[in-house]
């Protein structure tokens, strides 16, 4: 994770239903939706699905086509996977919506499989794999009527 340089400031849900462009120009107006803004790896930004728009990579200079390092391979992979569980998990913890969480599943052993494929990140695989297990317990626990504390 050293590799990837100095910090800079990631809106984290920057698609195009959070900017706001002028009508006759298209300049950028305004960003919506900052709440989860953080300080980060800008291939972070990209890694996530709704970032997948050819025009807006473009803007930003992306080629999506272009050899990258391993360690880069490595960090776009995580992403891609911290994003995946987080879009499959939250409307399922938040609403109650299971089926994000079981259309994803394909995805996300997919991602899981890429991510099993690097070498070393031993200490990570292991870390990912134990919550991803944690949730098919509270999902196992919730299908079979016990109670499900509550995660933080």
């Amino acid at each position: 994770m050293d590799a990837a340089g100095p910090p800079r400031l990631l809106h984290t849900g920057l698609w195009e239903g959070n900017v706001l462009l002028d009508r006759d120009t298209h300049a950028i107006l305004a960003l919506i939706d900052g709440d989860r803004a953080v300080y980060g790896d800008p291939d972070f930004e990209f890694a996530s699905s709704w970032m997948d728009v050819p025009a807006l990579l473009a803007g930003y200079g992306i080629d999506p086509s272009e050899d990258i390092s391993p360690d880069r391979k490595k960090r776009r992979t995580l992403y891609r996977l911290f994003y995946a569980l987080l879009e499959a998990y939250t409307p399922f913890e938040k609403y109650g919506d299971r089926s994000p969480y079981d259309n994803s599943t394909p995805h996300i052993e997919s991602l899981l499989a890429e991510l099993d494929s690097l070498c070393g990140l031993d200490r990570v695989k292991k870390d990912v794999k134990s919550l991803i297990n944690l949730v098919n317990v509270r999902n196992l626990r919730e299908e079979a009527g016990l109670p499900v504390p509550p995660m933080s």
